[in-house]
């Protein structure tokens, strides 16, 4: 009786154990993106990410992605729906489980504006957010 106990324990074991799918979850750092700034004739920008449009972010707000782990290329632009090649380029290696900080910057210079995204530390990022408010919404029509 004993036997045929540890049988069936020993098959119902091996069966859960082969019936598990291994993790295929994708490794993730989080980036949030933050604009501080206000320009009146340009409400929103647009962010890309490898030359794909990730999200548009309005004045005085942030947004939060999780980006796959490796070396990403950030760029910020006025207007279009596709990266400009021109645009100043922001490279972060991304690593599992970290946070990182981009922050959108305009600089108001004649007779063409500068668009740029740097990367900030953590603290300066945190002391910012609080008046800031969340983007939920990242399509063309945001906000």
């Amino acid at each position: 009786m004993k036997l045929l106990l540890i049988i069936i324990c020993t098959c119902f074991l091996w069966v859960q154990s082969s019936a598990q799918t291994p993790d295929t979850a994708v490794a993730t750092g989080q980036v949030t993106f933050l604009r501080n700034n206000s320009v009146v004739d340009f409400k929103y920008n647009k962010v890309f990410m490898d030359k794909t449009f990730l999200c548009k972010i309005g004045e005085h707000r942030y947004f939060v992605k999780d980006v796959p782990v490796g070396k990403h290329t950030f760029t910020v632009q006025f207007n279009g729906k596709k990266a400009k090649e021109g645009a100043e380029k922001l490279f972060i290696e991304i690593k599992a489980g970290e946070k990182y900080f981009v922050d959108v910057i305009f600089q108001d210079k004649w007779p063409i504006p500068n668009l740029y995204c740097i990367e900030l530390a953590a603290s300066s990022a945190l002391r910012v957010l609080p008046s800031l408010k969340l983007s939920t919404r990242c399509d063309e029509k945001a906000h």
